[in-house]
């Protein structure tokens, strides 16, 4: 499975998830990509463990890594790492003893503009260092002890607003304490913004902080603040609910549907993927696109979606061309052989020529 998926700056795509192999060669967790999907060769970085969850790359092209691994490149790195642009392991960020508690993993890592690193998952410590489920690194690893959040459920999902406020989303009912129903802002300093309690009844897993401050969230929720809103929602700046963002019945069946990537368009449109047969009673199988209000966009239609495997989109990323890049679990798109990563056009299929295992 893929679970990640990250465009460096000359175009060329980082993956990361669950895989031993790409197009028949060997790449534990991760591997690079060039443009037309082929694999870069020279580039081969291995996290050994369950996979790499989530990548961020930094400006001078160096990536962090997040995941459930116990050594990238044979060198012990629990769970967080950093690699250099050609793939090799940064030494010069040392997490020491790492992301570490029972079960430990973690699901998001992303990068402040001030070069510091977040990370959300499931971990009682970090280091040595007691942190519940987020902590925030300095550039070379360390723990940045100033900044505490604390919550008693996984953090799925985080994402920064441009006042240096941050959201994060997953499946706690509390942060330091204080009552947050799956997703809550944060200060700079991590502690909670009082003015921001939404009310969410099930996990979110993905948040995207629009251009006017609205904030659009996927998840496994069927209710904001009360209200039906199944699997896509959009909230307000102050966390009130959305109403002019209405989905219908939303992203339904499937089994336990779910929304996991979500992606945005200069037009305005959102593209959503994850686990689901309809969106607002129409056939979409896992990926759709809606427009600015939230209705389904009709003129873009995956034809069977993904299917095969575990069929969900897991990840999802915008090229700056309007192409989409998914990854997840599918084995086809549309009826088309595509082991777990594809490239979609704005409107149509364009797919990549890869197999992983």
């Amino acid at each position: 499975m893929v679970f990640a998926v990250a465009l460096q700056s000359n175009h060329q795509v980082l993956i990361g998830g669950q895989f031993t192999q790409v197009n028949g060669a060997t790449h534990y967790g991760i591997a690079r990509l060039n443009v037309n999907g082929a694999l870069d060769t020279a580039y081969y970085a291995s996290a050994t463990g369950t996979g790499v969850t989530s990548i961020a790359i930094q400006s001078d092209g160096k990536a962090v890594i997040g995941g459930a691994f116990t050594h990238v490149n044979s060198t012990a790195r629990a769970n967080i790492a950093r690699l250099n642009a050609n793939g090799t392991l940064d030494t010069d960020f040392d997490p020491g003893t790492g992301v570490t508690g029972t079960g430990a993993y973690l699901d998001v890592v992303r990068l402040q503009s001030d070069g510091k690193v977040l990370i959300g998952g499931v971990f009682t410590d970090y280091n040595g260092t007691a942190r519940t489920n987020m902590a925030r690194l300095n550039a070379d690893g360390s723990l940045d002890t100033t900044f505490d959040p604390g919550t008693n459920g996984e953090v799925l999902a985080i994402a920064l607003q441009p006042d240096g406020k941050i959201l994060i989303g997953g499946d706690f009912t509390t942060v330091r304490g204080e009552t947050r129903n799956r997703i809550a802002r944060l200060n700079a300093n991590g502690s909670s913004d009082s003015t921001f309690t939404p009310n969410v009844d099930q996990s979110v897993n993905a948040i995207l902080v629009q251009p006017d401050g609205k904030i659009v969230i996927g998840g496994q929720f069927t209710t904001i603040n009360s209200t039906a809103r199944n699997r896509i929602a959009r909230l307000n700046a102050d966390g009130s609910l959305d109403t002019t963002f209405d989905p219908g019945t939303g992203a339904a069946g499937g089994g336990t549907p779910f929304v996991s990537g979500i992606a945005r368009q200069m037009n305005g449109k959102v593209l959503i993927g994850g686990r689901f047969a309809t969106v607002n009673g129409t056939g979409r199988g896992n990926i759709a696109r809606l427009n600015a209000d939230g209705s389904l966009d009709a003129t873009f239609d995956p034809g069977a979606g993904t299917a095969g495997g575990t069929s969900a989109v897991y990840a999802m990323e915008l090229q700056s061309d309007g192409k989409v890049l998914i990854g997840g679990g599918f084995q086809t798109v549309d009826g088309v052989s595509r082991n777990r990563i594809a490239r979609l056009w704005g409107d149509n299929f364009l797919f990549l020529p890869l197999i992983l295992r």
